[in-house]
């Protein structure tokens, strides 16, 4: 009997120390929780763009050094009712009301719905006498005939192309070239019309 009762003062002091250990832990624990959040916060706000992608700013200097706009689309209405759609891969400013387009295509569409399309390496766009001046690689799909050419000038206001150098084409006649085309819009249809010195290799 005298065992049992020597024993229980232990057994009371065991069981307090356990009960301050969870007391301890509960309270410790969620500070020490709210603490590493607190860090991973500071860490945070002072991240640096060292490790930025190299890349970046390469194109911010150049967007600096030479203005320009990619992914371009611009569409109006010339003043027969002809509409008019050019996409560019870029355009860059080059004076007051002027720009020059690289892989450019445009497409006109008479009031009958037939369809012209122009693509070209380089067009250079002057708005002030709304013509534009295609280059390098030109090549018109119109009337049924698939043109090429060096060099071709667009009146915007008319939605008229006439090429400066040779043409060589394919259509319903055969294969032909000339000197000069232009693709005109009458009665509200594309005419297209080949001059200066052309041959056509007829296939019947």
């Amino acid at each position: 009997m005298s065992d049992s009762v020597n024993r229980s003062p232990s057994r009371i002091s065991a069981y307090a120390r356990h009960s301050r250990r969870i007391w301890f832990l509960k309270m410790i624990l969620p500070a020490v929780a709210l603490a590493i959040l607190s860090s991973l916060f500071l860490f945070s706000r002072s991240i640096t763009m060292d490790g930025a992608i190299p890349f970046a700013e390469v194109d911010i200097e150049d967007r600096l050094r030479e203005p320009k706009m990619t992914d371009v689309r611009i569409a109006t209405i010339a003043a027969n009712g002809a509409a008019i759609d050019l996409t560019a891969a870029t355009v860059v400013p080059k004076g007051k009301r002027r720009a020059t387009a690289h892989t450019a295509t445009g497409k006109i569409t008479a009031l009958s719905g037939d369809v012209t399309t122009i693509t070209a390496d380089t067009l250079a766009f002057n708005d002030a006498a709304q013509e534009a001046a295609l280059t390098g690689g030109v090549q018109i799909d119109s009337v049924g005939y698939v043109m090429t050419t060096q060099a071709l000038d667009v009146d915007i206001a008319s939605a008229a192309a006439t090429s400066r150098s040779k043409v060589q084409a394919t259509g319903p006649l055969g294969d032909l070239t000339a000197g000069r085309m232009n693709v005109q819009q009458t009665d509200g249809k594309f005419l297209l019309v080949f001059n200066s010195g052309v041959r056509l290799l007829y296939t019947p």
